[in-house]
């Protein structure tokens, strides 16, 4: 299945959640009359727009399309695997039914029959399938045109800090941990978050002031991302990877910053190399919760929280073919290290190391290093956006368990899978 098809079923789930709160007794017109020159009419730039179920058209992954007459069309989404991305595929029109093309298997065409279509509108009705509620925006979909794509958001940002960047942003070298961090301690002041009456205070607490962020180096500032005080919230997210994005794209400018950054992903990687691995048995409480000594050791949470900013679409895609290799051989020697501990809880001590490994695969199939099908992205895809515990129907759950840690077992065959019995 292509990148197309998962969002259009990520999408799907965010429309049915919103679909329960909504009353639709009544079903939609979508007949219409198909002009003669349906070809010009289709060619230009759509985005996909549900508003009259009642959904709102202002979601940022709304996916937008543009046809052009020679038979080409791009797909402009937005994904927590992908973030913002363009995929340039080819389509066939014949009469009213249009087929887009992913790729040239028999799973990679999809057929829709043009319902409606004008100069302002149109719709569209998977080939072989009847209109209903649960099949908006999957079987059935409904565009409207405008006169060009919209433009990814946070382009414009004039909220973010004038750093010197090629002062601050110097190559991260071997050995000691140096240079100034940020320091978060006063979280740990008693009473210190009963002060707060809702979370944007709390973002608003924890950006770095504009004069600490201008002494930042890319190694300071990498530290410091890793002392955050809300990362521990990442748990409370059906998806750790939205958590990363949210924070990373909007919520937090040191995470903002470091992905702008050159040599963040070798700082990152510095971290997670030199990390030492605390005692799950330790109560945290014993100690500061925000103590910036890179060398005290790092509870679960913590190693998790960076495996997932490596997991993430930011960091690790920057990343040269011998970065990908130590960073690949450092979750090895971690996760050996857990399971000669016998440290060995799925969820926290695989889950996601794995996903980090899946960034991994993604980014070398994307340099050609590697040759991964459709399927196979998918299911990755998926085990990765759920944290690596997926919560869906069991037989598919158990599908993507066994084509995920099957590639893990095929790519990286030093690497401790976790045995689930499938």
């Amino acid at each position: 299945m292509s990148n197309f098809q998962y969002v259009m079923k990520r999408f799907l789930t965010i429309l049915s959640v919103a679909f329960c709160v909504l009353s639709c007794d009544k079903e939609p017109q979508i007949a219409g009359d198909i002009p003669g020159y349906i070809h010009k009419l289709v060619s230009g730039y759509w985005v996909e727009d549900y508003s009259q179920f009642g959904y709102s058209a202002n979601w940022e992954g709304i996916p937008q399309y543009t046809f052009r007459e020679d038979g080409s069309w791009e797909y402009y989404s937005y994904d927590e695997i992908w973030m913002y991305h363009t995929d340039t595929y080819k389509y066939i029109l014949d009469g009213n039914v249009i087929t887009l093309i992913y790729d040239e298997s028999e799973s990679g065409r999809q057929s829709f029959e043009i319902v409606t279509i004008n100069d302002k509108e149109m719709e569209w009705q998977r080939v072989g399938t009847d209109f209903s509620i649960d099949g908006i925006a999957g079987d059935y979909k409904c565009f409207y045109r405008t006169d060009k794509p919209t433009s990814e958001p946070g382009t414009d940002d004039d909220n973010s800090a004038q750093i010197p960047r090629d002062e601050l942003d110097v190559p991260v070298v071997e050995g000691e941990f140096t240079g100034y961090v940020y320091d978060y301690g006063y979280c740990n002041a008693p009473d210190f978050w009963y002060q707060f009456s809702d979370y944007q205070q709390r973002i608003d607490m924890f950006q770095i002031p504009d004069e600490a962020l201008a002494k930042l180096t890319t190694e300071g500032l990498s530290q410091t991302c890793m002392y955050y005080p809300l990362r521990k919230d990442m748990l409370l997210y059906e998806s750790s990877l939205m958590f990363i994005n949210l924070h990373v794209t909007e919520w937090y400018n040191g995470l903002k910053e470091l992905a702008a950054r050159t040599h963040a992903p070798e700082a990152l990687l510095k971290l997670y190399e030199n990390m030492k691995l605390a005692d799950p048995a330790i109560a945290e409480e014993e100690g500061p919760m925000y103590d910036n000594d890179i060398n005290v050791p790092w509870t679960f949470m913590d190693r998790n929280y960076l495996e997932m900013l490596l997991a993430s679409a930011h960091f690790t895609p920057k990343m040269t073919v011998s970065q990908l290799d130590r960073l690949s051989k450092a979750i090895e020697d971690k996760t050996k290290e857990i399971m000669q501990r016998n440290l060995n809880s799925y969820q926290y001590g695989f889950a996601y190391p794995y996903c980090a490994l899946c960034r991994i695969l993604l980014v070398k199939h994307q340099r050609g290093l590697i040759d991964l099908t459709a399927d196979e992205i998918e299911k990755i895809s998926f085990y990765m956006l759920r944290n690596g515990s997926p919560r869906s129907p069991a037989d598919y759950v158990i599908e993507v368990l066994r084509v995920t840690f099957g590639l893990l077992e095929e790519h990286f065959p030093e690497m401790p899978i976790y045995d689930l019995g499938i």
